[in-house]
């Protein structure tokens, strides 16, 4: 399941079977009420949300969609990401690599909280994904195999 859950709701319709079903599960993780339609009537009982933290947008005027994005930022922000409680990094390799992730997606979230383009946020995205890429070796480049070779007497 999903560690965190953003769920768009039809604000100007009262909640059906469906809606109370996906409410319910997302109960067990931290979620984010998106009510849309803001535009129209409301329809929707606000009061059977049981206090769930919620934004109001409309997707067809733009309405709200700024209050979405500081939501969303702040929904991030507050939730504590699971790490497991064994994690251990066994290397200098390992413990760089993770701190270059940390530090990419750092650069990323204060290039998006200063309303730095897009592309350029992606490109720490990047880093931070090859970073990670390279700490969990779905990725491994010349490098890695030079300080493997260098550290361990392989194939002699």
């Amino acid at each position: 399941m999903a560690s965190r859950v953003l769920v768009v709701l039809d604000g100007s319709l009262a909640l059906d079977d469906n809606d109370r079903q996906v409410l319910a599960k997302a109960e067990s993780v931290p979620h984010l009420l998106v009510i849309n339609k803001a535009d129209l009537p409301r329809g929707i009982d606000l009061s059977s949300l049981n206090g769930s933290p919620r934004v109001h947008v409309s997707a067809l005027t733009g309405r709200g969609l700024e209050d979405l994005h500081e939501a969303i930022r702040a929904f991030l922000r507050n939730q504590k990401t699971e790490l497991a409680d064994d994690l251990v990094l066994t290397n200098a390799r390992q413990h760089e690599a993770l701190a270059k992730g940390i530090i990419s997606m750092n650069a990323a979230s204060d290039a998006l909280e200063r309303n730095v383009p897009h592309e350029m946020a992606l490109l720490d995205l990047y880093q931070a994904l090859s970073a990670l890429d390279e700490l969990t070796g779905e990725v491994v480049t010349d490098d890695i195999l030079d300080r493997i070779f260098a550290t361990f007497c392989i194939g002699k």
